[in-house]
């Protein structure tokens, strides 16, 4: 139920250390981010309109040609009757790396690109690569990089950069019908270019017949709760925070004076508890711990302890009191309760007094999901971006509120009253980015 990204992060103070491992998911941020193109001839029906550049669209033409507007709700790649097809996705990879690093020096681990399958259909020989022109745009075609200009690929279906290595860059599927692709040396290659966007096309090596169909970022997955929420608050380190947890399951040990607590709930929603707690309280805070249980004749009751340390995601060293009757360990169950501001490393999605349709969805996200933040109301800047799902806590018995933690850095912001929309985006193209942080 908790992000392995998050844990890695979170566990053994991992933000202490010199070396910080950092992932990005990068999606396309509108419909514009991805097509696919064809060698069939263009249809003369539908045309682009240059003085202000927009499309046009006449009476309908045949699907299976090049068409200048094309149904962007899927990708294709592959052949069929002698009409080939490939799939070209934009990023802009800059400006998301600098926004997550800041002024920090980083190594880049690994970049991958993943695509969702439509239906069954599994076509193997896909290939990655990066095409060469600096002005590919959305108005890509068969014989052009952009329809804004007159300029012409030397090779019809798009020019690229041979690879670095001589190797191909080739996708391997996993059984939910993702498919992804290593494109750690491109991702260094484009860097050295200097061009804003990363233009990679997905093609067939042609040792498949047929076509495969992916989703695309227009592919409609619908929104989280409400299609415009008016209850949302993005956390950042250093806001405000107050936290009750109902009771969780734990085993308190002695450990050279201090108590070791970590979890061994079994129930999901306070699992997800402990962990909100865990991740938003900072080291050196002081908080409440009751134990209300007695276990053969045993009971901590109420005591003020302080976090001294997090030695995994599971644990929490503290200070402040000792086990009685000379035990050095007891099962039993605590409640935690702190007011605290949120640590470094915590980002924090809060949905305040949710509607059960929210409620419901909510508690339905998993680990790793996508998120697209859209602003309904201006102005569309801070959270208007990606993020993907470390795990959900239900607080509603104490706070009326579902917390969403997030593996990517959420600026401080208060959206109460303001339209924002959560855009479920699982099957879209993304980019992962994995960085070390220096």
């Amino acid at each position: 139920m908790l992000s392995q990204k998050y844990r890695n992060l979170q566990g053994g103070n991992a933000f202490q250390a010199e070396y910080v491992p950092l992932s990005i998911s990068l999606f396309g941020e509108s419909s514009d981010s991805d097509t696919y193109i064809c060698s069939a001839e263009p249809s003369e029906r539908l045309v682009y309109e240059r003085g202000v550049e927009r499309f046009i669209s006449l009476p309908k033409g045949e699907e299976a040609s090049d068409l200048l507007l094309r149904k962007r709700e899927y990708l294709k790649v592959g052949s069929t009757a002698g009409t080939q097809f490939k799939s070209v996705i934009l990023f802009s990879p800059v400006s998301a790396v600098t926004r997550e690093t800041g002024d920090r020096i980083y190594n880049v681990e690994r970049v991958s690109l993943k695509l969702k399958a439509i239906g069954d259909t599994r076509i193997n020989g896909l290939q990655a690569v990066l095409l060469s022109s600096s002005t590919v745009d959305e108005t890509v075609s068969w014989t052009k990089p952009t329809e804004r200009q007159s300029t012409t690929w030397n090779s019809s279906g798009g020019d690229s950069d041979p690879p670095l290595s001589g190797e191909v860059t080739r996708g391997s599927w996993s059984e939910d019908g993702t498919i992804t692709f290593d494109l750690s040396e491109m991702y260094t290659q484009w860097s050295a270019t200097g061009r804003a966007v990363l233009a990679v096309a997905i093609q067939s090596d042609g040792s498949e017949e047929g076509v495969q169909e992916f989703h695309s970022w227009d592919s409609n997955e619908g929104y989280l709760g409400d299609a415009v929420l008016t209850n949302c608050r993005f956390l950042a380190q250093g806001d405000a925070n107050s936290t009750i947890t109902e009771g969780v399951r734990a085993v308190l040990s002695d450990f050279g004076g201090n108590i070791l607590i970590t979890q061994a709930e079994s129930n999901a929603n306070r699992l997800a508890q402990f962990y909100s707690f865990q991740f938003s309280a900072p080291l050196g805070a002081t908080f409440s711990v009751l134990d209300p249980d007695i276990n053969n004749s045993v009971t901590v009751g109420t005591k003020t302890c302080t976090l001294l340390d997090k030695p995994s995601a599971d644990s929490l060293l503290v200070s402040g009191f000792t086990l009685p009757n000379g035990l050095s360990e007891h099962q039993t169950t605590v409640e935690f309760a702190a007011e605290t501001t949120i640590p470094y490393g915590s980002h924090v999605l809060e949905l305040q007094t949710p509607s059960t349709e929210t409620v419901n969805e909510a508690l339905a996200l998993y680990p790793d999901q996508k998120l697209k933040v859209r602003y309904y109301n201006p102005p569309a800047n801070n959270n208007s971006r990606n993020f993907t799902v470390a795990f959900v806590s239900d607080e509603r018995r104490y706070k009326d509120r579902i917390r969403v933690f997030l593996n990517e850095q959420t600026v401080s912001e208060n959206r109460n009253g303001l339209g924002t929309e959560i855009l479920l985006s699982e099957t879209k193209p993304v980019l992962m980015i994995d960085l070390l942080l220096v």
